[in-house]
């Protein structure tokens, strides 16, 4: 199975195993680790199958589903073009009060 690096290093932490965690992050692994591929380096880190499972799953669970995604994502935006707009008017409203415009 494929997962993020920081997903399973979150899943630790989350696990109370903050060493693991540093370690986990520290090493020369690639930021998509395939749980099969790098088993072996997992394992050097101190994780058997059977933790590498509950962290993944563990990991799946602690992930945003995808329309949290999209409802988070809804909300950059929107306070992204609130600001946008807010900035625009004040800089229109500055320009009037100054007797300048840039129709």
């Amino acid at each position: 199975m494929k997962i993020e690096k920081s997903s399973l290093a979150a899943a630790l932490l989350e696990l109370g195993e903050e060493n693991a965690a540093v370690l986990l992050i520290r090493a020369p692994l690639p930021e998509l680790l395939d749980t099969e591929h790098d088993m072996p380096a997992l394992t050097r880190l101190g994780l058997d199958s059977e933790a590498i499972a509950e962290l993944v799953a563990t990991a799946a669970e602690l992930l945003p589903t995808d329309a949290e995604r999209g409802q988070q994502l809804q909300q950059t935006i929107s306070r992204r073009c609130a600001k946008l707009v807010d900035q625009w008017t004040s800089s229109t409203t500055l320009r009037r009060a100054r007797g300048t415009s840039h129709s």
